[in-house]
Parts: structure tokens; C-alpha cells; sequence
């Protein structure tokens, strides 16, 4: 059985002879995302997929061939890093007059239903305790 170094060697070799082996339209196929397809290229080249995140020689062997299809045309061309990153900060909420005002008068109907509901509640509860009075007073 081969050790780590050895694997690393044979999937280089592995990997140069699926590059010079497969077509442009076959790349052209494997594009995902505006790069080529990582899974793709390990099924087709015969090895695990993190070699190609592990394996420093076919990192670069990947970034090459990769430059060389955005120059042919087949890759798009990668967005400029360096291009500013505008953050824009969340709109604050404009309260006008009109919405203030139908706020608080939804406010007001509100407050003053619970304290109607409030002295339901409290008519039921003297209510409940009434009607268990008289039937225990029944009972005996």
C-alpha cells in the first residue's frame, strides 16, 4: 500500500492525464458556478475529491488550467477582488403624522378592551365563586 506522499504523486499523475485527455467541450460541460466542477473532476480523474483542496501540486495545476479556459473563453472572467464592497445600512422606519396618529388611537381602543375584558373577568370570577357557594349550601 502506498503512503500519503506516494497517493499525492500518483493523483498529480492522475490528474495530468485526465487534463491532457479531456476535450474542451467535456470542461466546457463541467462548469459550475463560474468554475470547474471539483466533483466532476475527481470521478473523471480516478480520485478523491480533497486532493484537489490538499494536494498543493494540483491546487496550482487547477488554478492554471482554470486561467487558461477564462482566457479561451470558456470560463467567465473572475470579478475583481479588490472592488470596493458597499455596505448599506437598513432604513430606519419613517414615522409620519398620519401613521402616529392612527398608532395611538389603535392604542387607546386596545387599552380600553382589556380593561372591559378585565371587568368581565372579574364579574365571572365573583359569579363562580356565588354559584359554588349555593351549590355546596344545596348539597347538605
Amino acid at each position: 500500500m502506498a503512503n500519503g506522499q506516494q497517493l499525492g504523486k500518483i493523483n498529480v499523475e492522475k490528474f495530468e492525464v485526465w487534463k491532457k485527455n479531456t476535450p474542451m467541450d467535456e470542461l466546457a460541460a463541467i462548469v459550475r458556478g463560474g468554475k470547474l466542477n471539483k466533483v466532476d473532476i475527481a470521478k473523471q480523474a480516478g480520485f478523491c475529491k480533497s486532493s484537489l483542496y490538499t494536494n498543493p501540486l494540483i491546487v496550482t495545476s487547477l488554478e492554471a488550467l482554470e486561467e487558461d479556459l477564462r482566457e479561451r473563453g470558456v470560463l467567465p472572467k473572475l470579478l475583481d477582488k479588490s472592488a470596493e464592497i458597499v455596505v448599506t445600512e437598513p432604513k430606519a422606519y419613517d414615522y409620519n403624522a398620519k401613521d402616529i396618529v392612527a398608532l395611538t388611537r389603535q392604542n387607546a381602543y386596545l387599552e380600553k378592551t382589556v380593561v372591559q375584558l378585565k371587568a368581565k373577568l372579574d364579574k365571572l370570577e365573583r359569579f363562580s365563586e356565588t354559584s359554588d357557594v349555593l351549590s355546596d349550601f344545596f348539597k347538605d
